[in-house]
């Protein structure tokens, strides 16, 4: 298994999703309480998720997005051991990413690269759960946080969160998020994640969101052939 240094490449998978008028001090924080308080409930329960996902790049350098798009569907499982998450590819095509454990696979090319997470284990299962199972609680005790007020996603309402994180060693690789939660699932609608200061950022739009049904029974095993190698 290779030990490769994995926070982009781990980030990226995380996060593999306008405010017109600034709110009150006072409104903001009820609002934001509330919010904080449906993913709690929404944690409680949690068993896991399926959604489907687009999610593209902003370069800062020629200020636009980065083309294509990346399309596909994430699932997230709850274990006795933590949290499992398999992101499935349908553009690019034959591209999987799968975590469980201390392991990261990615698979792309007819090639998969197997990476060592051990030693960013719990910074990982913070952003894959974040606004997917995560509870308020625990995004106050990572994240610094701040209400942008509601914002409709698609025709979703939602609350607009700015996320920084308190941990020295995350904030290098990540230094802000933004999230558009919606209160009614306490679930995440579309994540923003910037990337080492540089102004590029990935914006990742989720729909068609199923929390605590049965997933497909393929969805977390990688879908190599004969002729895949493996590194």
């Amino acid at each position: 298994m290779a030990t490769k240094n994995v926070p982009r490449v781990a980030l990226c998978f995380a996060a593999c999703i306008a405010t017109l008028v600034p709110p009150a001090f006072g409104q903001e924080n009820k609002r934001l309480d509330q919010v904080l308080a449906a993913m709690d409930q929404n944690a409680k329960i949690f068993r896991g998720a399926e959604a489907s996902f687009t999610a593209k790049m902003w370069n800062s350098v020629i200020n636009a997005f980065v083309p294509p798009d990346d399309i596909g569907k994430i699932y997230l499982r709850k274990t006795g051991s933590g949290i499992e998450a398999s992101a499935v590819y349908t553009q690019p095509r034959d591209k999987q990413i799968i975590f469980s454990g201390n392991r990261l696979e990615i698979y792309q090319n007819g090639q998969i690269n197997t990476y060592d997470a051990t030693a960013h284990h719990d910074e990982l299962e913070t952003f894959l759960v974040l606004g997917f199972g995560s509870s308020g609680e625990d995004m106050r005790n990572s994240f610094d946080i701040k209400d942008l007020g509601p914002e409709a996603v698609e025709s979703f309402d939602t609350e607009k969160l700015e996320l920084v994180p308190k941990s020295a060693s995350v904030v290098v690789h990540v230094p802000k998020i933004i999230l558009w939660i919606d209160p009614k699932l306490g679930v995440s609608r579309q994540q923003q994640i910037y990337v080492e200061n540089q102004g590029d950022y990935r914006l990742a739009t989720y729909s068609d969101i199923s929390l605590n049904r049965n997933l497909p029974k393929n969805a977390f095993k990688m879908k190599a052939s004969q002729k895949t190698v493996i590194h």
